[in-house]
C-alpha cells in the first residue's frame, strides 16, 4: 500500500436544503488515507477504482501529483494545424480534408463529455450539493488551455497528454512528495489510429478495424481530459497489469482491456473516474470521508474504507470515527432495498452505489432521474427526485429563456414554472451606434 494525494478543505456552511453549483476550491493539501491494489482481476468490487496522475522526478526521486488547478472552471481547446515537432505534418498529410474534420469534432464531443458530469456531496444532513466537475470549450490560437497537435502514425501511441510551463506548486505534509497544479496540456492525437490502412501490425496486417476507430472516436478526447484532471492510466498503474495479457480495468473509462478485447473498453465516464476527480477537483475531501468499518485486522487495528472515494485507513481506536458495518447491505443492492445511494449524475442519469459496501452500479444501470420543480423565489428553484430509493432535493438557480412581448418588455421563463416581465437592455455602444 502507499500513502496517496488528498486535500484539506474549506469547509462549505450550508445554511439551505443545499447550496447552488459553484466550484468550492477545497483542493490543497494531502488526505490521510491509503489505497490497497487490487486483489483479483475476476472481481470489480474488489479492484482499484482509480490512480491519481504521478511521476516519478530522477533528480531528486521525488514523487509528483499534477493536474490541473481545481480553481479552472473551463478548459478550452484549440486544434493546433500542425504537428508539434514537424511543422510539415498536418491533419491532412494522412487524411483527406473531410476525414480530419471528423476526426477533429469526434474528439471535441467525446472530451465535452465531461460537461454534462456532476458529483454530488451530501453535508450532515443528508441534503445534496450539485459539484460540476469541468466546462469544455473551444478557444483560439491565443487563447487556450489545452493545444491539440496531430501526429504522424509512427507516433506509436493512440494520444498523449503532457503538462506545458511551470506548475503552481502547492505544500505537502508527506517526504519526497510534490503536488503540483498546471494551467495548460498538450494532447498529441496519432492520426494513423483514426483510419484503416495508416497503421499496420507487424505482419503487415490493419493494426486498427473501423469498429475500433469508432471505439477510439468516442473515447479518446474523454480519456485525454481525464489525464488533465488528474487520473492515471489504470492497466499502466495497476501492479497486476505488467502486460497487455493483464489488463483488466476495462469497466472504466482510464482502463485498458486485454489483448484482442479491444472493444470492451469503456467509452463512457463511470463513477469510479468521478470518485478520483472528485479529490483533485475539491469536492471530496479529508472532512467528507463515510467510513464502512471492515473488521479487526491481524495486527490489531481496524479497517475503515470509504464508501464514497474507496480510500482505507487503520485505527484501533475505531470509536474515533463514525461509521457503519462493512456488508450491512447483506448484498442487497436493489433500489427498494433502500441501500443504494445517487452519488452524481451525467446529464439526466445519477450514477449509484451501496451505502455500506463497495458495490458500484455499472454504467448501464444509472437511474434515470424522476424530478419534480418548485419555485423558491426570483433566484432559485428547489428539485425533488421522485425515483424510489433514491429521492433526494436540492436547489439550484432559475435557468432562463427569453420571449418577446413588445418592444419594451420580454418575459424570463424557467422550467420550473417561474416566470417575469422585465425591460429590454441594451449596452451603451448599441445605444449610440447609430443603427
Amino acid at each position: 500500500m502507499k500513502n496517496i494525494i488528498s486535500f484539506i478543505t474549506v469547509i462549505v456552511v450550508f445554511l439551505v436544503l443545499i447550496s447552488f453549483s459553484i466550484d468550492v476550491s477545497a483542493h490543497e493539501y494531502l488526505l490521510d488515507i491509503e489505497y490497497e491494489n487490487c486483489t483479483s482481476t475476476n472481481s470489480e468490487i474488489n479492484e482499484r477504482w482509480y490512480y491519481l496522475c504521478e511521476k516519478n522526478y530522477s533528480k531528486n526521486n521525488n514523487l509528483d501529483y499534477y493536474h490541473v488547478s481545481h480553481n479552472k472552471t473551463t478548459l478550452k481547446y484549440y486544434f493546433s494545424p500542425t504537428s508539434q515537432g514537424d511543422p510539415a505534418f498536418t491533419w491532412t498529410s494522412k487524411l483527406l480534408v473531410s476525414e480530419a474534420q471528423e476526426i477533429k469534432s469526434a474528439f471535441a464531443n467525446s472530451m465535452k463529455k465531461w460537461n454534462d458530469v456532476y458529483f454530488y456531496s451530501y453535508d450532515s444532513n443528508g441534503y445534496i450539493h450539485k459539484n460540476k466537475v469541468i466546462n469544455i470549450e473551444e478557444g483560439t490560437a491565443n487563447d487556450y488551455d489545452i493545444i491539440i497537435y496531430p501526429e504522424k502514425p509512427e507516433y506509436g501511441l493512440v494520444a498523449g497528454t503532457k503538462d506545458i510551463g511551470d506548475p503552481t506548486s502547492i505544500a505537502t505534509n508527506i517526504s519526497n512528495v510534490e503536488h503540483n497544479h498546471y494551467a495548460k496540456f498538450y494532447i498529441k492525437v496519432n492520426v494513423g489510429y483514426f483510419k484503416v490502412g495508416l497503421i499496420t501490425d507487424k505482419y503487415g496486417n490493419n493494426a486498427v478495424t473501423q469498429n475500433e476507430i469508432n471505439l477510439l472516436m468516442d473515447r479518446t478526447g474523454a480519456h485525454e481530459v481525464g489525464h488533465i484532471l488528474g487520473l492515471d492510466d489504470m492497466d499502466e498503474c495497476c501492479p497486476k497489469s505488467t502486460d497487455i495479457t493483464n489488463y483488466h480495468h476495462e469497466e472504466v473509462l482510464m482502463g485498458y482491456a486485454k489483448d484482442g478485447a479491444f472493444l470492451t473498453r469503456q467509452k463512457n465516464i463511470t463513477y469510479k473516474d468521478l470518485a478520483g476527480v472528485a479529490i483533485t477537483r475539491g469536492f471530496h475531501t479529508d472532512n467528507d470521508h463515510q467510513w464502512l468499518n471492515m473488521g479487526l485486522q491481524h495486527d490489531g487495528t481496524y479497517k475503515f474504507v470509504c464508501s464514497i472515494c474507496n480510500g482505507i485507513i487503520y485505527d484501533a481506536q475505531y470509536y474515533n470515527y463514525q461509521f457503519h458495518e462493512y456488508g450491512s447491505c447483506n448484498n442487497n443492492h436493489t433500489l427498494s432495498s433502500n441501500n443504494m445511494m445517487a452519488v452524481g449524475c451525467n446529464g439526466n442519469k445519477d450514477y449509484i452505489k451501496c451505502k455500506y459496501c463497495r458495490y458500484v452500479a455499472p454504467i448501464e444501470d444509472m437511474v434515470t432521474q424522476n424530478c419534480s420543480y418548485q419555485s423558491i423565489d426570483s433566484v432559485k428553484h428547489r428539485i425533488t427526485n421522485n425515483v424510489n430509493g433514491l429521492n433526494y432535493t436540492l436547489e439550484e438557480p432559475h435557468t432562463f429563456t427569453y420571449s418577446k412581448i413588445n418592444d419594451t418588455y420580454h418575459k424570463t421563463t424557467c422550467e420550473c414554472g417561474y416566470d417575469d416581465n422585465h425591460r429590454h437592455s441594451m449596452t451603451e455602444a448599441d445605444y449610440t451606434d447609430g443603427d
